[in-house]
């Protein structure tokens, strides 16, 4: 039981990794405006910012910013509004750009900014990651991670550790042992403002009123990389525990005396179910 333990929080640690680094996989794929309600009004008053003709060149130079806007000092909205752009290369040196290109507008260039964990031109859309987005809303199984052990044939499924960047508060897991015989586990982890030492008690507050209560779970302290105290606990799940987490999503959670909103509820509820399923 202390290796499959062990195992999750290497897997954890391993996710968290993952989701800090950055992949500029954007050559190929195409993009557009941000024409979403919450963003349209300001671009349209505003302009689109930081593109380029030339990303050697200063970014201050006026001449060197695509179809200006009265201010003159960022891209017009409406000339790049509806239209669609091939992301043609990534350039990684001074700085961080695509190369966008289409066919009467030309080649630009749109530099990237990092935020929530990841590079990206901050009022264009990436149009592929956004139908990617759109599906995995619908049915988010295929967020499922799954690895195989070669020693002892045990096959192992788990939930994301983040969505859009943002880690989540809760994981399952589950672990399919050789003989077929399957367990389930449940991590939860929250900010606290100081450190304590290990203690136990966990408590799900589920949105129809029920409860899950694991009185003798371990719950740990530790330093997470941006200097927080980061609290946690890894619970076994039982077929009762099971069968009540299908029929609501989490509220809440306490770990010990620290009680935390649970992330995307409904999300993680589709995802267990998802992970139950999961045999190959």
């Amino acid at each position: 039981m202390k290796n499959l333990y062990l195992t999750i929080f290497l897997l954890i640690m391993c996710l968290k990794s993952y989701s800090q680094s950055v992949a500029f996989n954007y050559t190929g794929k195409h993009f557009t405006v941000d024409t979403s309600l919450k963003h349209q009004a300001f671009l349209k008053e505003y302009g689109v910012a930081n593109l380029r003709w030339d990303y050697e060149k200063s970014e201050f130079d006026k001449n060197n910013k695509p179809f200006l806007t009265n201010n003159k000092t960022r891209t017009l909205y409406d000339s790049l509004a509806n239209k669609i752009f091939l992301c043609e290369q990534v350039i990684t040196y001074p700085r961080n750009f695509l190369k966008l290109s289409h066919a009467t507008l030309g080649t630009f260039y749109a530099e990237l900014e990092f935020v929530n964990g990841k590079y990206s031109p901050s009022d264009l859309i990436c149009i592929e990651e956004k139908m990617r987005e759109d599906s995995l809303k619908k049915d988010p199984c295929p967020l499922v991670e799954y690895k195989y052990d070669d020693f002892t044939g045990e096959r192992n499924y788990s939930t994301p550790y983040s969505k859009d960047n943002k880690s989540l508060n809760i994981r399952f897991y589950k672990n399919v042992k050789n003989n077929g015989t399957a367990v389930y586990f449940m991590a939860l982890n929250t900010i606290i403002t100081r450190a304590w030492a290990t203690e136990r008690g966990v408590i799900l507050l589920l949105k129809n009123g029920k409860k899950i209560e694991k009185p003798s779970a371990e719950v740990t302290t530790r330093v997470d990389s941006h200097a927080n105290f980061e609290t946690s606990s890894i619970i076994t799940l039982s077929a009762q525990d099971i069968a009540l987490l299908k029929t609501s999503p989490i509220k809440k959670f306490k770990l010990y005396v620290a009680e935390s909103e649970a992330d995307e509820p409904e999300m993680m509820q589709k995802l267990l179910i998802c992970l139950l399923s999961k045999n190959k």
